[in-house]
């Protein structure tokens, strides 16, 4: 994983472990990779690693069993509503930028009208 000099490690780290989630490359109630396994995957700190899963906990994305790891959680409305939110912001990023190029709202979706028939 390469890393943006502009944005704290650990909440890179947790866009890369909702984005698994989102795509259920991670499903519910699975046991993440270790805090040092997955330290040393990412070439970070385990503390680092440490600070974004206790993030995700208390947000509630997973959770932890004394001596046993960290594992997703089983609430598959709550992955469903991180999904919600992570398609929301994509779309309002497009046409926040669409519009600083110019374009209003009728051009915009004819494009996306225009490239959704091309596919």
């Amino acid at each position: 994983m390469k890393f943006e000099d502009n944005v704290p490690i650990y909440q890179q780290i947790i866009a890369f472990i909702k984005l698994k989630l989102i795509t259920k490359e991670w499903e519910a109630d699975q046991k993440l990779p270790s805090v040092r396994d997955m330290a040393v995957q990412l070439g970070v700190n385990p503390n680092t690693i440490q600070r974004a899963y206790m993030e995700l906990e208390r947000e509630e994305y997973i959770y932890s069993k004394r001596g046993m790891g960290n594992f997703v959680t089983g609430d598959n409305k709550k992955i469903e509503s991180l999904s919600e939110k992570a398609a929301e912001k994509i779309v309002n990023d497009f046409i926040r930028e669409m519009k600083k190029m110019g374009f209003n709202t009728e051009d915009i979706i004819s494009l996306i009208k225009e490239k959704e028939g091309s596919d």
